[in-house]
């Protein structure tokens, strides 16, 4: 994995999980506004256990339905400015 490509993944994740804490949302609710289930979610914050680097992002489609079940943008998840 590049390192451009991983510290998007890295980004993704931090960002995932403040808007998360913000929202003081569970991984269930935000199955229910349409974002992934449980399993997918913690699968894209997950690590691997040879180091802390993520073993992957979501889909597009994926991306646009979490970002609005985390009402933002799938730009601001993936490091972009505004939210």
């Amino acid at each position: 994995m590049t390192n451009t490509r991983l510290g998007v993944l890295l980004q993704f994740q931090r960002r995932v999980q403040e808007r998360i804490a913000v929202l003081r949302l569970s991984r269930s609710e935000i199955h229910r506004r349409g974002g992934p289930t449980p399993q997918a979610l913690g699968w894209m914050l997950r690590s691997t256990d040879e180091g802390d680097s993520p073993k992957a992002g979501p889909c597009a489609w994926t991306l646009v339905r979490l970002a609005q079940a985390l009402e933002t943008t799938p730009g601001w998840l993936l490091g972009g400015g505004e939210e």
